[in-house]
This record gives structure tokens, C-alpha cells and sequence, in this order.
């Protein structure tokens, strides 16, 4: 017992070890992206947040991968936990989906197919209503159905998995907070452009990280909940099991109702700065003139 404490404590010491190095690290991204964010070379700008193919957006892609990974862990975790108490793996079934998720996102960060579905066709769209949703950032608007249902998913079946540990709890609800505010402020991102180069580039690095944060955040929640069921108490994985429905129940709808105010709130907040960017008059962004041009 002594030496499964000892082995728990170890991995918890290296789990933060780990993610305040990732931390590090993206923290490094920014620098170099202030100072050598405009060089280019082969027609690619390495070091720019807001680029795509370069090295920022693998390393996010990275990030995200991370929760993939992490919670195949978590799901073997959990089987062999269910294994041992005789009891059926369906419990532990949907860490499959969230790493499926994961995996689906860090494709994404890569290969930026979030900004090239259907950019031309939805960009027609909302430039015939001729009202403020030209000035949002298109790819939001676009799939904000399928957001709000991904947040609301990965808070509700937290809340339910890491409801008897408070330090993975307490880092996915900071991660998906991350991420929230990344939201909002790429969805205003024009308003800051209007305001000058500085707030602009301000805005970048503060989203930009935000979005690296949340990610980094949920992978060691999971990474840390892992730990939890493997070398931690039984209690953990006895309550986090315990709930036959994983996304419905005391337990979630707290965290779904904050989640949900917290979207709302993002969401106003980038309709708002879109109807100041129609008041002001300002342009729309250039690839609506190659949208359109291609009619």
C-alpha cells in the first residue's frame, strides 16, 4: 500500500512537472511570435499564432492529440478497474467518443479544415443578409450548433467522471473556461483590428493561448484522473462509475447551466462587437472578395 502511495504521488509530481513545461512552452510560442512573427520563409509564417501550417498550430495540434491519448488511458484505466469488480466495460465507453473528439480536433488544428468547409458558400450566405453577421468570424458561425454540443458534452461528463476528484474537476472547468474566452475573442477579432496593430496583436496572442491552455488543462485533467484510478484510492473510480446516466444528473447540470450562461454570454458579446464593426463601417475581411469573386 505504502509503495502504491508512493508510485501515485511520483506520477502526480511528474504529471505537474509536465504541464507547467507545456506551459513553458507556449508561453515561448508568444515570445517568438512578437518577435519573429512576420519572417517568412517558402512562403510560410513559421512563427506567426495567426497562420496556419506552421509551428504554432502543430504544437496545438499536439495539444489536442494529448487528449486523445490521454483518454484512451483513462478508458483502459477504468476497464481494467470494471474488470477486476466483475463488473460490464459499458461505463467506461464514452472516454472512447471524447478521445475520438480529440482526435478529430487535432486533425483539424492541422489541417485548418474548420476554416475551408463550406467557407465560399457560407460566406454568400451571410453577405446577402447584409447584417452583422458578416463580421463574425465565419467558421463560428458556421458550426456554433456543434460547439455548444462538444462544451456541453465535456463539462457534463466530467462533472460526472471527476466528481470525487476535486484537481482534475477544478483543471477541465479552468480548460473549457479556456476555451470559451478563446471563442470570444477570435469571434471579435475585427473589433480589435479597428482599434489598432497593438490591440490586435494583443488579441492573437491572448486567444491564441487561451485555446493552448484549455487544451493543455484537459489533458492533464484526464492524465490526472488516470492516475487517480490506477494507483489512487478505489473510491475514486467506485463514485466517478457509479452514475448510470453519464451526461444527466445532479452532478452535471450545475456545470451544463454555467456552461451554457458562459456560451450565451461569449456568443452576445461577439454579436455586439459585430453590429459596432457594421456601425463603424468597416471593411469586410478579404476572403469575402474571393468568395464572391468566384460566383
Amino acid at each position: 500500500m505504502m509503495r502504491q502511495a508512493q508510485v501515485h504521488e511520483e506520477g502526480r509530481r511528474a504529471l505537474r512537472r509536465g504541464l507547467a513545461a507545456a506551459v513553458a512552452a507556449t508561453i515561448l510560442l508568444a515570445l517568438v511570435h512578437l518577435w519573429l512573427g512576420d519572417f517568412e520563409a517558402g512562403g510560410v509564417h513559421w512563427f506567426h499564432l495567426d497562420r496556419e501550417r506552421n509551428l504554432p498550430t502543430w504544437f496545438s495540434g499536439v495539444a489536442f492529440l494529448s487528449i486523445g491519448l490521454a483518454a484512451l488511458v483513462a478508458y483502459t484505466r477504468e476497464l481494467q478497474w470494471l474488470e477486476r469488480h466483475e463488473r460490464p466495460a459499458r461505463p467506461c465507453r464514452p472516454w472512447l467518443v471524447v478521445a475520438l473528439i480529440a482526435f478529430a480536433l487535432s486533425l483539424d488544428e492541422v489541417t485548418v479544415l474548420h476554416e475551408n468547409l463550406f467557407w465560399r458558400e457560407f460566406r454568400r450566405v451571410t453577405f446577402e443578409s447584409q447584417g452583422p453577421l458578416r463580421f463574425v468570424t465565419q467558421w463560428q458561425a458556421l458550426f456554433a450548433p456543434l460547439i455548444v454540443l462538444l462544451l456541453l458534452f465535456f463539462v457534463s461528463f466530467f462533472a460526472q467522471r471527476f466528481a470525487a476528484s476535486r484537481p482534475p474537476r477544478t483543471m477541465a472547468y479552468g480548460g473549457i473556461g479556456c476555451w470559451i474566452l478563446a471563442l470570444a475573442f477570435e469571434g471579435a477579432r475585427g473589433l480589435f483590428k479597428l482599434a489598432g496593430e497593438p490591440m490586435y496583436r494583443a488579441e492573437v496572442v491572448a486567444e491564441e493561448m487561451l485555446e493552448l491552455w484549455g487544451a493543455l488543462l484537459i489533458a492533464a485533467a484526464i492524465a490526472r484522473y488516470g492516475l487517480d484510478i490506477a494507483w489512487g484510492e478505489s473510491g475514486v473510480a467506485r463514485q466517478a462509475l457509479s452514475g448510470r446516466y453519464f451526461l444527466a444528473g445532479r452532478r452535471s447540470l450545475l456545470p451544463a447551466v454555467v456552461t451554457a450562461l458562459a456560451l450565451i454570454s461569449a456568443g452576445a458579446g461577439i454579436y455586439s462587437a459585430a453590429r459596432e464593426q457594421q456601425r463603424r463601417g468597416a471593411p469586410l475581411p478579404h476572403l469575402f472578395e474571393r468568395a464572391l469573386g468566384s460566383s
